[in-house]
């Protein structure tokens, strides 16, 4: 650290100022020292510099050294003026600090609170004139000037959670509005805000880069566990990340149905899809761009979901005929296999109103352990020709079977139509069917 001390004239007055810098590129600070005189006999013990502003450097400087609970550093400080051979001065600074953050309702609290003392010993060559024996004596003497100044100044943020409060959350983003309403912050301005309070739901972490929506997901491996982190989510599409490493896909969540959580993956309502498709169209889902309407996800999508480690998949089909009447079947497990062994189903434990047209007893129809079959991939056991060719769909055909529920829309041909045989018999294509998964516990 460099500085000197200088004088200057103003008028008829001395003024003297003290400058210096901390080091060769720093911007020199100045400090007007009123009424200073080095000539007086008594110099006095304590000089204070008063308020802040004229440290302007510090102000900067200092607000990023919170990261110290106490410091303190003592330089000199070479003089060139009041007298040719001043000598030195001692500059000490001694910082106390405390950062503490809160969170309060709709704010979180940042509180930075400063303390340090400045002091800049000045030695002041003068001189006493004493007489000794009738002799007047020059005898040198050095005073010191203690330049001390004490300052404390806090910061307070004050940052709303959020500054402006959006009508809902985004669906599926696992933060919940707990609390919003109109507050006043900022006195004396008064300004008025919609702020609200979110909180992190299970499955969510908190995010550390947002105010808004203070929370990340873990990637929600199906429906359900969106559903649990927020139970007033509406039914609709979401994205999913099944625990296999893979890039997540989109999904259509029934957030309403026995308590909500299915992960849909066929719907037919109205015959405007046609359902009579190829191996890799049921292999990558259709249509692509919608699942509003009637569409299927896709036999690796339906794999990569119901294989996932821990869970154990339920099947629910739920079914409208003609007239308006409505049933539905339930199986305590449901999974695929992959591509390489067919997108072979396991099936089992049926309950529900429409009876079981999936696990038959009759030989041949159930089709449980059945590979699925296409058109221009047929893995049925019937002995002469494919069931999905005689009967216009894709399903896991045995010889054939007591359900087509990817069959032809509409169609009162026999077993040809949305046929499920325990509900409407076979050949009554039903108005409305839909297929949905969601899991029933999750093992340890």
């Amino acid at each position: 650290m460099e500085g000197s001390v200088t004088n200057a004239i103003n008028g008829a007055k001395d003024m003297w100022i003290l400058t210096f810098k901390e080091s060769e590129g720093d911007m020199e600070t100045s400090i007007l020292l009123d009424n200073f005189d080095p000539a007086v006999d008594e110099l006095p013990d304590a000089y204070d510099l008063g308020d802040l502003s004229a440290f302007g450097a510090y102000s900067q400087r200092y607000l990023q050294m919170f990261s110290y609970r106490y410091m303190e550093m003592r330089q000199s400080v070479s003089l060139r003026a009041i007298f040719p051979d001043c000598g030195t001065a001692v500059y000490s600074l001694r910082l106390n600090e405390r950062f503490t953050l809160r969170r309060i309702p709709f704010f979180l609290l940042a509180c930075w609170e400063i303390e340090f003392t400045e002091f800049i010993i000045v030695p002041v060559p003068c001189f006493e004139i004493v007489t000794i024996c009738g002799i007047r004596v020059v005898i040198p003497v050095i005073k010191v000037i203690i330049i001390r100044r004490t300052y404390w100044f806090g910061v307070w943020v004050f940052i709303p959670l959020p500054a402006n409060c959006p009508p809902q959350p985004a669906p599926g983003f696992g933060a919940v509005r707990v609390r919003c309403g109109r507050l006043r912050i900022f006195r004396p301005w008064n300004w008025i805000k919609d702020v609200c309070v979110y909180t992190c739901l299970p499955g969510w972490n908190r995010w550390t880069g947002s105010y808004v929506r203070w929370c990340r997901n873990v990637k929600p491996c199906d429906c359900k566990e969106i559903h649990d982190m927020d139970p007033t989510l509406p039914s609709g599409i979401y994205m999913i990340y099944p625990r296999d490493n893979q890039p997540g896909f989109l999904v259509y969540c029934d957030m309403e149905t026995d308590g909500g959580g299915w992960t849909v993956f066929q719907r037919r309502q109205d015959g405007s899809v046609d359902f009579y498709r190829g191996w890799d169209d049921y292999k990558r889902g259709f249509p692509s761009d919608n699942m509003t309407g009637e569409f299927w996800l896709g036999n690796d999508k339906i794999h990569r979901l119901t294989v996932q480690p821990r869970k154990d998949y339920a099947l629910r089909v739920d079914m409208e005929a003609n007239n308006g009447t409505t049933a539905y079947a339930e199986y305590n497990w449901f999974g695929l296999a992959n591509e390489a062994n067919n997108y072979r189903a396991v099936i089992s434990g049926y309950s529900g109103t429409a009876g079981d047209s999936m696990l038959s007893t009759t030989a041949g129809l159930s089709l449980n352990g059945m590979d699925f079959s296409t058109y221009d991939d047929d893995n049925d056991n019937l002995a002469d020709g494919s069931c999905a060719v005689r009967f216009h769909g894709a399903w896991w055909y045995n010889a054939c079977g007591e359900s087509n529920l990817n069959g032809m829309y509409g169609s009162e041909e026999y077993e040809k139509g949305l046929v499920w045989k325990t509900f409407r018999g076979l050949r009554e294509s039903l108005k409305f069917t839909e297929m949905k998964v969601r899991p029933l516990t999750e093992t340890p």
